[in-house]
């Protein structure tokens, strides 16, 4: 792939050895890492992505807003807020994962919001009516949710819920960081902290999704965060150690 195909603008890499443009010491150390996706969410323009079949626009809808303040303390661009409005939410195509998994984000949750359940994070293979691949919210009260999907209709059933003791803080940046070497074997932590967690649903397989089913930020179903979102990185094969994550959000929070 050129380094077109790796780097594109201040926003997207797609596993590739360089560093983004721009690129600041938390998007040092998370490349790295070898992520397999990275965002950083700092562009104004629309940003491109590599869909997998070429360079195509990273498509938003409704009143996306960039240029926002960073929820990344150190990062030198900004980043990305939905705004809770329409289906705000950035497309991007990132649907094949193997176990182990990483994920990990910078946010910063509003306390007064309009939001009626949760602030969507990230979801790796998006489908309207099916659960597939997992995604990951903050819920209005801090707590952090990750799921895992079997490919089955919407529901308890098809789904294995992870909620966090410990909570996001409100108001305020926040690094939250998610592993998992199975679909029960998922450990969560918020500033480079293990929360305990609690488990709901009955699904023990996943199904990654397809090429047709495309990963979000910002949104999931009918809810769309007004939260700020900034520097996603997931990872296929690559569990994170706890070193590894407090070292981010250390390098991150600086």
């Amino acid at each position: 792939m050129s380094t077109l195909g790796n780097i594109i603008g201040n926003t997207i890499y797609n596993g590739g050895s360089a560093s983004p443009i721009g690129s600041s010491d938390f998007a040092d150390e998370v490349l790295a890492l070898g992520p397999k996706h990275y965002y950083r969410l700092g562009d104004s323009a629309s940003p491109l992505v590599d869909s997998g079949s070429g360079l195509k626009d990273m498509t938003v809808t409704g009143a996306a807003l960039y240029d926002q303040t960073a929820a990344c303390p150190t990062s030198d661009d900004g980043a990305y807020n939905p705004d809770g409005t329409g289906q705000a939410s950035t497309v991007v195509w990132a649907n094949s994962y193997a176990f182990p998994i990483s994920t990990h984000a910078w946010v910063n949750i509003p306390t007064t919001t309009g939001v009626t359940n949760a602030h969507p994070i990230y979801q790796s293979a998006f489908h309207p009516s099916f659960y597939y691949g997992f995604w990951w919210q903050v819920n209005k009260n801090g707590a952090v949710v990750f799921h895992f999907g079997d490919g089955g209709v919407g529901g308890p059933d098809s789904r294995q819920s992870n909620t966090s003791v410990n909570l996001v803080p409100l108001d305020v940046p926040a690094f939250v960081a998610i592993t998992a070497t199975a679909v029960g074997a998922v450990k969560m932590y918020i500033n480079g902290v293990e929360s305990t967690i609690t488990t709901s649903g009955t699904a023990t397989t996943v199904n990654w999704g397809n090429g047709g089913t495309p990963s979000i930020i910002g949104y999931h179903a009918t809810d769309i965060s007004d939260g700020v979102i900034d520097e996603v990185a997931s990872y296929s094969g690559v569990e994170l150690s706890q070193a590894q994550i407090t070292s981010l959000y250390n390098t991150g929070a600086a």
